[in-house]
């Protein structure tokens, strides 16, 4: 089918500047055909943007994105077509964002050691759904004054191994995997370049552990980063039996410079990534809403 798709997009309900509805209403003035919402440890807009894509004609898959535990940092695994009505989920879930919580005010402290006076719940009282993340307290130290944009307050403060991050509690990856694969899932690696794994080798080697604790796929097509090696990424999703996905990350205003369906460029994927991933899944209930549409096809 023809098409173009973005499946990685955060909403309100996680550290995104917009509602769910919001994002179903860009996604269409970006002319998509299809998107995932994949908020931060939380299924809670789904219901949302599902809801708002079938009134309006557009193919939301529900999903999820969760921060892993590993050697080097961390990273994530996102979750398409879980079960985002299941109550389980939602109390898993509920148990991850509750670290969350924990570290903002850590990340508050330090921030206050270095001079910038920042007041959590008044940044927690400006979000629908209170759920605070980094993007939220970069965007209050340009509103005080501290910094001139998020990016800054990332790279000077915020950024792993800057003066104020603080890391987070996480599952470990075939926690993660296993989690998402329990609620009729297909877990899928975030954004592989973040895992700083120069060597072809070693990053084969990686995935293949991952892949046998139960990975459907990768995030091959990262908009958001140029320097994807998406030829390797290829050839290792072939040679493991993987699926390809991509999107943006996108954000919102808090991260202007990544826009939806392209993020920092001008690529644009095809549904046909939507079919395979649609091929992975676990569980036999349709959770998305297939309108159709129409758009021409790359050959990606």
């Amino acid at each position: 089918m023809n098409g173009y798709i973005d499946l990685h997009l955060h909403s309100t309900f996680s550290d995104g500047a917009l509602t769910p509805a919001q994002l179903v209403h860009h996604a269409l003035d970006a002319h998509l055909r299809a998107i995932a919402i994949t908020d931060h440890d939380t299924v809670d807009g789904n219901t949302e943007a599902l809801a708002e894509g079938q009134a309006r004609g557009l193919e939301v898959i529900p999903g999820v994105e969760l921060s892993i535990a590993y050697s080097r940092g961390e990273l994530h695994i996102l979750g398409y077509y879980v079960d985002h009505l299941d109550p389980a989920l939602h109390e898993e879930l509920r148990r991850l964002r509750e670290y969350r919580r924990r570290r903002n005010p850590q990340i508050i402290r330090k921030l206050a050691e270095l001079g910038i006076e920042l007041n959590l719940e008044a940044i927690r009282a400006k979000i629908n759904n209170g759920n605070v993340g980094r993007p939220h307290i970069a965007a209050a130290m340009v509103e005080s004054g501290y910094v001139r944009s998020v990016k800054e307050a990332f790279n000077r403060y915020l950024r792993k191994d800057g003066p104020a991050y603080v890391p987070k509690e996480m599952l470990s990856a075939p926690e993660g995997i296993q989690l998402v694969r329990r609620f009729g899932g297909v877990p899928v690696l975030a954004h592989p370049l973040t895992l700083e794994i120069q060597d072809s080798a070693e990053l084969a080697d990686f995935l293949s552990q991952l892949k046998a604790d139960g990975l459907g796929g990768i995030e091959a097509y990262y908009l958001s980063d140029s320097r994807c090696p998406v030829e390797l990424y290829r050839d290792i999703a072939q040679r493991l039996d993987l699926c390809l996905t991509g999107g943006s990350d996108f954000h919102g205003p808090v991260k202007p410079e990544v826009a939806i369906g392209t993020g920092r460029g001008k690529t644009r994927l095809p549904y046909h990534l939507v079919d395979e991933l649609k091929a992975r899944r676990t569980s036999a209930p349709a959770l998305t809403t297939d309108t159709g549409g129409s758009s021409a096809r790359l050959n990606l």
